[in-house]
């Protein structure tokens, strides 16, 4: 008796930013051409380019996206709060690639510190090379998964509020012209 060989699943979410995140979206189809058919991709790509390669949606409902996460080998985000703890929840240890202002991905680098904190805690592998990006997958997809968490449905609404608020004060910083660093600037200088 045979069995039939499935790639490994990687998923790739970039969030629900209004931003594009192509850079992302680049390191991916430019790794897919290099893996051939040794691993299948699914990516949800919102505004950004869907790369070459992979399967892919601009937008999936929530239990969709669980799902898929739940099937994946490993799980690319950027640096939300809200994917990168279902992803802990679902038993991975997600590959975080943080937006950055300099790229006009985010109004401001408040995903490189929020991933910075969760790697130095082992909760993720921040990636902010293509370099390491690549690295990052190939040990997800090879390392075994974590053992996941009890499901709090309680815990995983109040990760989703904190993201909702973090990308809601973002937004209003941007519109008035506002960092977060010259905000808390201004406010400690009263």
């Amino acid at each position: 008796m045979s069995r039939t060989y499935r790639a490994p699943l990687v998923v790739v979410t970039v969030g629900g930013d209004h931003h594009p995140f192509n850079r992302l979206m680049d390191w991916v189809e430019d790794w897919l051409v290099d893996q051939g058919d040794r691993v299948r991709c699914f990516v949800q790509h919102g505004p950004s380019r869907a790369p070459v390669g992979a399967n892919c949606e601009p937008y999936l409902n929530h239990q969709d996206l669980l799902a898929l996460m739940r099937d994946a080998r490993a799980v690319v985000s950027s640096g939300g709060p809200a994917t990168l703890s279902e992803a802990r929840f679902l038993g991975h240890q997600p590959v975080a690639i943080p937006r950055l202002a300099k790229y006009g991905e985010v109004v401001d680098d408040h995903q490189l510190a929020f991933t910075s904190r969760l790697q130095d805690l082992g909760y993720v592998v921040q990636a902010q090379t293509e370099q390491q990006f690549r690295a990052a997958v190939a040990r997800a997809i090879d390392l075994p998964r974590l053992v996941p968490a009890p499901v709090d449905p309680a815990k995983i609404a109040a990760i989703g509020r904190v993201g909702t608020l973090i990308d809601a004060t973002a937004a209003v910083h941007a519109h008035r012209g506002w960092s977060a660093g010259r905000r808390l600037r201004s406010s400690a200088t009263r």
